[in-house]
């Protein structure tokens, strides 16, 4: 990651790196996890799946404390360009969504106009105003929680972002790949 001041604006994150992702999110959000939401927005309403298409963006949505026992909020983009036609950014999805699940971050999926999408990539609208008014809502865990043998498109980005995260030495975030399997298996 560049070294950037931590009061600059333009502070990014490669979502595209889980350990670098981990350990970033890790740092931020200390002993106050539940003070951080990671939103997944996206275009189209429904579940994900191999006939998926369009735009997604990560979003991270930051409660700091304000003057007067207020709260103030800090929007961050973590990612640029990301599209569900591109198998590689599903796989980035999964384990993004996996590293924030492990260190307990909350998961939020949004359904915006596609106006929005663009315009919040193109830096033409304040986060805020781009997520005030979705669709729709998604569960974005669900792809966590769901079993692995749920369809061969689930279970292939599994496997691979499975793969990305034990390369990085995130086996916490790697084993929420693969609760719901656990899971099953203990109760059959």
């Amino acid at each position: 990651m560049p070294e950037t001041p931590p009061h600059s604006p333009y502070l990014s994150c490669f979502y595209k790196q889980p350990g670098e992702l981990h350990q970033w999110l890790q740092e931020r959000t200390g002993k106050h996890p539940r003070d951080f939401a990671l939103y997944i927005l996206k275009t189209e309403p429904g579940t994900l799946s191999a006939a998926s298409r369009g735009p997604f963006a990560f979003v991270l949505r930051e409660h700091l404390p304000g003057l007067d026992e207020g709260v103030i909020t800090r929007y961050q983009r973590l990612s640029e360009g990301a599209h569900f036609e591109h198998p590689p950014c599903c796989i980035d999805l999964l384990a993004t969504c996996a590293v924030a699940d492990a260190l307990s971050i909350q998961l939020r999926g949004l359904v915006i106009p596609r106006k929005q999408l663009q315009r919040l990539e193109l830096g033409t609208t304040l986060i805020p105003e781009a997520m005030h008014k979705p669709i729709d809502f998604w569960q974005p865990d669900n792809l966590l929680y769901a079993p692995h043998e749920t369809s061969p498109w689930l279970q292939g980005i599994k496997r691979e972002a499975s793969e990305w995260l034990l390369e990085a030495g995130l086996e916490k975030a790697n084993s929420r790949l693969h609760f719901a399997t656990a899971i099953q298996k203990t109760i059959a």
